[in-house]
């Protein structure tokens, strides 16, 4: 008798022990970097969104959006995986959008699981072209890059999708040039000298971390590098 219980008790475990192994082959958690966003008519906002929790998983993950025809959601990879775990959701609101709160649901699946995360896009009644100022100001900072940091190809000729970053914030105005390549984007304080500082930041596509900033104190003062997190982030993104 005892023989057989030792058995059971054998069985037991191992069938736990595979079930543990199938669920830690199989469990996923994904997560975006901020869940909420400002925009507006004919503008654009990215939610950069990452894989985590990935134990040890295989294979990808397949990803799909629902959303209001008006936002024009849009993943940058509908694929992620533990080597390639970045992906971003990008809106492009219509130009006949109304102003009010939208949500955009992102799912998560394997053959095994799958889960959905809530992003939440408020929309204000708001201009989205860029103003003289800070036209003018983006294209000295790509200046200064072309003659410091050539490697990384921004010049006057680089086309970009252009919206304000967050759409009814004054005095310091935020603006957001974005193309395949680049989030590049630009603050400046919109006041007369010595006090109308600027500042852009350099984020690379489906990564997360910003890899350069650079701030000018005042209009025709220096250009100079400054750390990433200097740059001033409101509103959470």
């Amino acid at each position: 008798m005892k023989k057989y219980i030792i058995v059971y008790c054998i069985i037991a475990v191992l069938v736990v022990s595979c079930n543990n192994e199938k669920q830690n082959d199989t469990s996923f958690k994904i997560e975006s970097v901020y869940d909420s966003i400002r925009s507006c008519p004919a503008c654009g906002g990215v939610f950069i969104i990452s894989l985590s929790d990935i134990l040890t998983i295989s294979g990808n993950i397949e990803l799909s959006l629902e959303a209001s025809l008006d936002l024009d959601a849009s993943l940058t990879k509908t694929k992620i995986s533990k080597e390639f775990p970045i992906t971003e959701v990008v809106i492009k609101p219509s130009k006949n959008i109304q102003a009010e709160n939208y949500v955009v649901k992102l799912n998560a699946s394997n053959e095994v699981y799958d889960t959905t995360i809530n992003l939440f896009v408020e929309v204000y009644d708001w201009p989205s072209e860029i103003n003289e100022g800070s036209s003018i100001k983006k294209d000295e900072y790509i200046l200064w890059l072309q003659d410091n940091f050539p490697e990384i190809n921004i010049t006057q000729a680089t086309q970009w999708i252009t919206y304000p970053t967050y759409p009814q914030i004054l005095i310091v105005e935020h603006f957001t040039f974005l193309n395949d390549d680049y989030e590049f984007r630009i603050c400046s304080h919109a006041m007369i000298p010595p006090y109308d500082w600027s500042m852009i930041r350099l984020r690379k596509r489906n990564e997360i971390i910003p890899f350069l900033a650079v701030r000018q104190d005042s209009t025709g003062g220096e250009f100079y590098q400054i750390p990433v997190e200097v740059y001033p982030v409101m509103l959470g993104y």
